[in-house]
């Protein structure tokens, strides 16, 4: 019976119609024959045009033609397998050598113009015999394979059929022999998808990819006469000629396949490109995979289990550098050619790496992204032993890759222990090393971690999928294994209960303290990491773990404590409570700060420092990356910040004020969205971290700020503890002591706390509207306080300083500032010199004042004034007692003096002790009452403040000064101050009385020179305290006089000249003598006769009355001064002086006065003779 008729007899009985399976030879020839095809999107590949799967379940398709072409040549279909098999293989032996020829030795030897035709052509021509002789043979297979009872057969029953399969064996086997091993191509790993475009690499194309077809459908079709035989054939090769034919070549394929993927891993950068050089490699291990696992029964001669022996062989072949001299012509060597590669482990990983996830494709090379993957962990527990045992100094180089592929394996795979427990004996181990690369020594010297959140980091980063090799080294690769197997198992615990006796006995008390600084990180590192996959009752165990290290070195406390932070960390993002670690902690700490405050040794504070450093420092990034309170982080702010604080130096200092401040604005962040229902409902823990601030923080802060240089950041501190006592003030114990008022009443108004403190904190505070409103409420005088605040702070800081300009925008446009004083809000805030805008504020606030006309209207001025001034006196006193730089003493009188000018007014309440004005003078510009005893003292401020003494004049006199006792009080004080000890030619006032007497805009009104001039005169000239600078003064206003106004002038200074120079025993009495003689030369310098004669004689008729009769002797002496210089004037006199003499002698009634005769004949004869010379 033909092959045909047996075809169509065995699907009659089977009720298959064959038209149903029948297809046109042309068909079937163009485009119905699969290959292997890389080269765009082909769907005829074995996978995608189903072949594949049609061979898995033995429903290949067979041609309905009688006959069939092959290689130009027409066959009988039903007898071609039986007459012309040898002919058939020795063609395609004939085209697989013209193609191989043409490609290896660049030999056309198809005589033909365009070869790339004839090798396409003879390709797919190969591949049609191949198909055929598998189509045929799946039917001969379906035969004999048929379970039926009535229609089971024994392929030995025909003896046709089995010599034919026996031929068909045989020519397999020698056309395999012939073509070679597809490990054996030449220059194969060096081909990179097929990419290029010329005819070379189109030969080369088509060349290893018929390889491929040629192995593959020749296990194909061993695969389908395997279905039915029972009796072996012949080995093709002797290392494994216990397996049937079909794994046996299946075998040599997947060794090729390795040892091709060895030799690329070799040129290649592994970490980016794949093993496959082109898909059809991929393809060929997907069917492989589906082949052997659908022979498979009981796991026996699965995918895996030949994998793995395949890569056993090749292993043992390197150990073992066997010789082949033995193995038979017709056979092949297990392995084709020695691997010159001495480390095939980590390509054998890399290669299983990208094979493992291929098990996600089916029969149809579809991609299901769910399928469950079937492990080979037996592979990768070999092949890591092997690694384990190298004692090479090349461990960690080969370790990381390795790991590395181990990593890709074991995320796709179900959890195990197989390769979880060698890894971890190895590394506890080796816990005491740092697994440096070799090469990479530099890069790797910091070994340890800088600070916990970038341990966190290293131990939080093993649930990140996307690892890459650049820069972790095998343990590193090692804690992920660890982590994603405990991980994927963490519900089960089966891993863990299997690891947890393994770790703990090696970490042991006595081994524990042994270990190195690396070791104890390399130890704590890896609990953490079990601590992080979820079994997280391993936080005990590093608790007590992190006990030991209480005695021990600094380095190791540090890395203690910084894991146990880390573990923190670990809790606070699985949003745990840790409430027992935190107390670990604490203790350590506190037990530190003690320590730190007790001792003396400078290089142990250091370290000790550092300590603490780690900490605070984790403490912060451990409140920075919590939402809310629910884990314990406020119990870490304990007591041993109190003493930390106080003992602490600068830089120290700040840098943990500054960490708590961080850590209050991120309470503040979390409690700013929240209100005041919220606040009630959770504010425990918020109360007890606010409670433990005040209690072992504000302290310090509120006395901190007090200090000469307060570190600026203490006034961020103290606005965010307001902002959140405000914010949290239901969660409160004692809002008395924490009220947010006291704390802005103490760090914006207080005057101990220092001024570049207030103006930050006010700067924050008056930014907050909502708090501004509550503030209000509670203070009744708040607008006035900040006021104060802010002349403090102007008075005080550098005229430039930026933040000023803020804090007096904020205050000056308060609602009930510019509704008393409405020109405030014309001010320009962006004046450089906050003095400036100072200065602007006081002529406004005087402007206002002085327009007003409602006498209601000017006392609510007043009043207001009075609020906003009221420190003002007490403030620039005690500034000035504890101020020696005489730059910031002229601006503070500058400040006061323009205060003065513009508002004496508003600032002086008649018949009030509290007024404001008088307070200033006493205390502010009378050097003597703010320095009693300190003559240097009185001398600096006595310097600083004459530029600014008329603005204080020019203030006095807006008041109602022929009234005002305060007003000549005042002018009394300045005076007597000032005019004594200044030089009239160094001396401010000089020159405002010389513009004034000149009747300049700058200079004062004439009758307010005049009661000046008259205050002056009863004060200083009549001084006991050097009046001879009033003198001098008077006189150059005298000179500088007009004529109108010089007879008022020198009636005040010759008379109060003449008073003092008839005293007897006078000390000025030579002084004043001489000027006179400067004051009588100017008349005769630079007056007129009659104008001298006109101011002249009316002064000297009241000395001559007044004075002559008591000393006759000082009296004559000025009129012989006068004689000298103003003979003419005195001339005029000698009359009156007569007259005067004898009204004297008849009032005495003695007769005549000799000593007076004598003295005006004396008078007589000098002017005659002056008068004579004269002429």
């Amino acid at each position: 019976m033909n092959l045909a008729r047996k075809v169509r007899k065995l699907f009659h009985e089977k009720g298959i119609n064959m038209d149903d399976l029948s297809f046109n030879s042309n068909d079937y020839l163009i485009e119905s024959i699969p290959s292997f095809s890389c080269k765009a999107q082909s769907s005829n590949t074995y996978l995608k045009s189903q072949q594949f799967s049609r061979c898995l379940n033995l429903q290949l398709q067979v041609s309905s033609d009688l006959t069939v072409l092959f290689f130009n040549r027409s066959f009988s279909s039903s007898s071609v397998l039986y007459n012309d098999i040898h002919f058939l293989f020795g063609e395609m032996k004939k085209y697989f050598f013209l193609i191989r020829n043409i490609t290896m030795d660049k030999t056309n030897l198809f005589l033909t113009a365009y070869p790339l035709s004839e090798v396409q052509e003879y390709r797919q021509q190969i591949n049609k015999v191949l198909q055929f002789i598998l189509n045929n043979l799946q039917v001969i297979n379906s035969n004999y394979y048929c379970t039926d009872e009535i229609h089971l057969h024994s392929l030995q029953d025909s003896s046709s059929d089995s010599k034919m399969i026996s031929n068909v064996m045989k020519e397999i086997k020698n056309l395999l022999v012939f073509i070679g091993r597809i490990s054996s191509l030449p220059n194969i790993t060096r081909i990179i998808d097929f990419k290029e475009d010329n005819h070379i690499a189109e030969y080369c194309y088509h060349y290893i990819h018929l390889h491929l077809d040629l192995w593959w459908n020749c296990a194909t079709i061993l695969f389908t006469i395997n279905k039915s035989l029972t009796d072996k054939f012949e080995s093709l090769c002797n290392d494994v000629n216990q397996l049937d034919q079909f794994l046996q070549i299946i075998t040599l394929i997947i060794i090729d396949l390795i040892s091709i993927a060895i030799k690329r891993y070799q040129n290649i950068n592994s970490f980016g490109n794949s093993p496959f050089m082109c898909k059809c490699f991929k393809d060929i291990w997907i069917m492989l995979i589906k082949i052997l696992d659908s022979k498979s029964v009981d796991g026996k001669y699965s995918f895996w289990t030949i994998y793995h022996n395949a890569i056993q062989n090749i292993q043992k072949q390197t150990r073992t550098e066997k010789t082949d001299f033995d193995i038979p012509i017709d056979s092949f060597s297990l392995i084709s050619e020695p691997m010159d590669y001495l480390h095939i482990v980590e390509p054998c990983l890399w290669l299983t790496s990208y094979i493992a996830p291929l098990y996600k494709y089916d029969v149809c090379g579809n991609y299901y992204e769910q399928e469950m993957l079937k492990s080979g962990y037996s592979v990768i527990k070999c092949l890591i032993n092997s690694l384990l045992i190298d004692n090479s100094d090349r461990k960690e180089k080969l370790l990381r890759p390795a790991l590395f592929y181990i990593l890709q394996l074991i995320t796709i795979w179900e959890p195990s222990c197989e390769v979880l427990l060698p890894l971890t004996d190895f590394y506890i181990k080796k816990i005491n090393e740092t697994f440096i690369i070799p090469g990479n020594d530099v890069k790797d010297l910091g070994y340890l971690f800088s600070d916990s959140l970038s341990w966190f980091e290293y131990i939080d980063n093993l649930s990140n999928t996307q690892t890459t090799l650049e820069n972790e080294n095998s343990f590193y690769l090692f804690l992920h294994i660890l982590y994603i197997q405990l991980n994927k198992d963490a519900s089960e615990g089966t891993l863990w209960r299997s690891l947890k006796g393994r770790i703990y006995s090696k970490f042991v008390s006595k081994k524990f303290v042994e270990l190195s600084e690396v070791g104890l990180q390399n130890s704590f590192s890896l609990i953490l990491a079990v601590a992080k996959s979820g079994q997280l009752e391993v936080s005990d165990k590093i608790c007590d773990l992190a006990s030991l290290m209480k005695t021990s070195n600094y380095k190791k406390k540090v890395i203690s404590w910084k894991a146990l932070f880390v573990l923190m960390f670990i809790h606070q993002k699985m949003d745990n409570n840790f409430n027992k670690i935190v107390k670990k902690v604490v203790e350590f700490f506190n037990l530190t700060c003690y320590e730190y405050s007790s001792t003396k040794d400078s290089m142990h504070k250091f370290n000790l420092m550092n300590l603490l450093f780690v900490y605070i420092d984790s403490m912060n990034e451990l409140f920075q990356r919590c939402d809310d309170f629910k884990s314990s982080q406020f119990q870490l702010l304990t007591s041993g910040f109190s003493i930390l604080l106080s003992s602490s130096g600068i830089s120290e200092l700040n840098r943990i004020l500054r960490v708590l401040l961080n850590i209050l604005k991120k309470v503040q962040s979390i409690v700013e969205d929240r209100n005041d229902l919220e606040m009630e409902i959770i504010g425990v823990n918020y109360q007890e971290f606010l409670e433990l601030t005040f209690k072992y923080v504000f302290p310090f802060i509120e006395q901190m700020s007090t200090s000469n240089t307060p570190p600026l950041i203490l006034s961020e501190i103290a606005a965010v503890l307001t902002v959140l006592s405000y914010k949290c003030i239901f969660s409160l114990n004692d809002t008395k002591i924490y009220n947010f008022s006291s704390i802005f009443l103490h760090f914006g108004c207080k005057d101990v706390v220092n001024n570049s403190i207030i103006c930050h904190y006010l700067c924050l505070i008056l930014n907050d509207e909502s708090l501004q409103t509550r503030l209000k409420e509670k203070i009744t005088d708040f607008s006035s306080l900040i006021f104060n605040s802010w002349l403090r702070c102007i008075l005080e800081l550098h005229p430039n300083c930026g933040e000023m300009h803020y804090l007096s925008e904020k205050v000056l446009l308060k609602n009930d500032i510019v509704e008393i004083f409405p020109r405030m809000q014309n001010l320009n805030f962006r004046e450089n010199n906050h003095n400036n805008i100072a200065i602007e504020v006081f002529r406004i606030m005087g402007q206002t004042f002085d327009e007003s006309s409602d006498l209601k209207h000017k006392h609510q001025l007043k009043q207001k004034a009075h609020s906003c001034f009221q420190k003002y006196v007490s403030c620039v006193s005690n500034l000035i007692k504890k101020q020696h730089d005489g730059l910031l003493l002229n601006q503070m009188y500058k400040l006061t003096s323009y205060l003065v000018y513009y508002c004496s007014p508003l600032l002086h309440m008649t018949y009030n002790p509290d007024s404001i004005l008088p307070q200033l003078f006493d205390r502010i510009v009378a050097p003597h009452h703010i320095f009693p005893k300190d003559k240097q003292a009185q001398s600096t401020v006595s310097h600083a403040i004459k530029e600014y003494l008329p603005n204080f004049i020019r203030g006095i006199f807006k008041l109602d000064y022929r009234k005002e006792k305060v007003a000549e009080k005042a002018l009394k004080e300045v005076l007597l101050n000032y005019v004594c000890i200044h030089p009239s030619s160094n001396n401010s006032i000089s020159k405002l009385c010389i513009d004034s007497v000149q009747n300049k805009e700058e200079g004062l009104k004439w009758d307010e020179l005049q009661f000046l001039l008259d205050v002056m005169n009863n004060s200083v000239l009549n001084s006991n305290t050097n009046p001879m600078n009033g003198f001098e003064l008077i006189f150059e206003i005298f000179k500088a006089a007009p004529l109108s106004r010089t007879a008022v002038i020198a009636n005040i200074l010759l008379k109060s000249t003449f008073e003092i120079y008839m005293k007897q025993g006078s000390t000025l009495s030579q002084y004043l003598r001489n000027l006179m003689c400067k004051v009588f030369l100017y008349f005769k310098n630079s007056m007129d006769v009659k104008s001298s004669k006109n101011i002249l004689i009316p002064i000297l008729q009241w000395f001559i009355q007044e004075k002559i009769p008591w000393s006759s002797a000082r009296g004559f002496s000025v009129l012989d001064c006068v004689s000298d210089y103003l003979p003419h004037v005195m001339s005029d006199i000698i009359p009156f002086l007569s007259k005067t003499i004898e009204e004297l002698e008849n009032n005495r009634g003695f007769g005549e006065d000799v000593v007076l005769r004598n003295h005006l004949k004396n008078i007589i004869t000098k002017l005659q003779e002056k008068l004579r010379i004269k002429h």
